[in-house]
């Protein structure tokens, strides 16, 4: 893959061109995605490659909670019709996913409102807390209730005050655990923690953030040679062959899952910011990152998904979203260090993403690319078009102060005198 070689201490994130592009970018994705998924029933449609609503319809909670994160973003974007998509949202998690008798939201709900799935999962939790944060830093009047809903749920049934991190997973009515727990929901409800606590100020998410990031990364990933464990037994410790038999499951694959590294190395920069001291987190950012990118496809470019606890790639699917996570974190580990090394490889991952994933035809992006970089649809992996959760992210992190959340980043950019978003454009 032919590479634009970054000079020594220029950077592609102070260029006004290239942030115009970003913006011009972000814009699309929020375009393509208000123009198609509101459902009049209620909630989203779920597209198809093509962008037409697909046959099914069932929603997810976690595709719900994200476009109501990602359109209040484009509230604090000045995005004109952002705030009817993120209510759309907001009233289904409220109207279809919220369990009110006996609390939690459901992970999946069909068009008239019936449970599909009722069980309560952490992953899910997360992201309504994320949702919550992200719509009340927008100004949307049911941010703060949604914050409250999903924290009560999250302290009373999945914290696990002796482990320092959360529970995955219960029966609609908590009278049943499941004996898994998930590094994948913990990265996630840190990301939401430290967005509640930059929406509401209140220290308490900031600490549940930090323990979590302390025990699956401080000392499980460092223990293991910097890479992010996905899987655990009750007791904490790691299912090293936790779904062998089914390698390409939807939240859980077999392996380790090279874009959660990425993932993880940008949030523990938030995280950094948001307790405003230096500790690990920086040099584990940077651990995370090197050992993730060892995963790049050198033939072709791009990023195999999952590799086993020794590097050896097991599954070579490029998918967009780990691709999409690298940008974020490259973007903040050269902001954060000025590192050349870092821009190159921001540049290298802007120009396989431009390349291959941006569908230029239908609009969008493609989820997932074959071995060969072929769009590609596996049922009951990666089909259509859900959300824009991960590029509509890596468009934004670069703009912004890598030591805040999005919603945070853009609520205080354009009360500055200069904001980070418009300098110099």
């Amino acid at each position: 893959m032919k590479q634009i070689r970054a000079e020594p201490g220029e950077h592609w994130t102070s260029w006004a061109s290239h942030r115009r592009w970003l913006l011009n970018e972000a814009d699309k994705l929020l375009s393509f995605f208000a123009d198609r998924s509101i459902d009049p029933q209620g909630g989203f449609y779920t597209l198809t490659t093509s962008g037409t609503p697909q046959d099914t319809r069932v929603k997810d909670l976690v595709s719900t909670a994200r476009m109501v994160h990602c359109y209040s973003l484009a509230i604090l974007l000045g995005y004109p019709d952002a705030e009817r998509v993120a209510q759309q949202g907001l009233d289904a998690l409220w109207d279809l996913f919220l369990d009110d008798q006996q609390g939690g939201f459901y992970w999946s709900v069909d068009a008239e409102g019936a449970v599909v799935d009722g069980t309560k999962r952490a992953y899910g939790q997360a992201f309504a807390l994320l949702a919550g944060s992200s719509a009340h830093q927008a100004g949307l009047e049911d941010g703060l209730r949604l914050i409250e809903a999903a924290d009560q749920v999250l302290e009373t049934h999945f914290w696990e005050p002796d482990a320092s991190r959360y529970r995955e997973e219960f029966s609609p009515s908590w009278d049943r655990i499941s004996s898994y727990r998930g590094g994948n929901s913990n990265m996630h409800l840190v990301e939401a923690l430290v967005a509640a606590f930059e929406a509401t100020d209140d220290t308490r998410y900031l600490s549940r953030a930090s323990s979590v990031a302390s025990a699956l990364i401080d000392n499980v990933a460092r223990a293991c040679g910097w890479r992010t464990v996905e899987h655990f037994h009750d007791n904490w410790e790691i299912d090293e062959y936790y779904n062998r038999e089914t390698p390409r499951d939807t939240y859980r694959p077999y392996g380790v899952v090279v874009g959660h590294a990425l993932e993880w190395a940008r949030l523990l920069l938030q995280l950094r910011g948001a307790l405003g001291a230096d500790g690990w987190h920086l040099e584990a950012a940077e651990q995370l990152f090197s050992t993730a990118m060892r995963a790049w496809d050198d033939e072709q470019g791009g990023l195999f998904y999952t590799t086993d606890f020794h590097g050896q790639v097991l599954d070579r699917d490029h998918y967009q979203w780990p691709i999409a996570e690298g940008i974020g974190a490259a973007a903040s580990l050269v902001r954060t260090t000025g590192q050349g090394t870092y821009e190159q490889w921001y540049r290298d991952l802007w120009c396989f993403t431009a390349s291959h994933l941006v569908d230029r035809v239908s609009g969008g992006w493609f989820n997932l690319l074959d071995e060969h970089l072929a769009p590609v649809e596996r049922p009951g992996v990666s089909e259509g078009k859900t959300e824009p959760y991960h590029a509509l992210q890596c468009c934004l992190v670069p703009l912004l102060d890598p030591g805040r959340g999005l919603a945070a980043g853009l609520r205080l950019s354009r009360r500055a005198e200069k904001g980070i978003i418009c300098v110099d454009l």
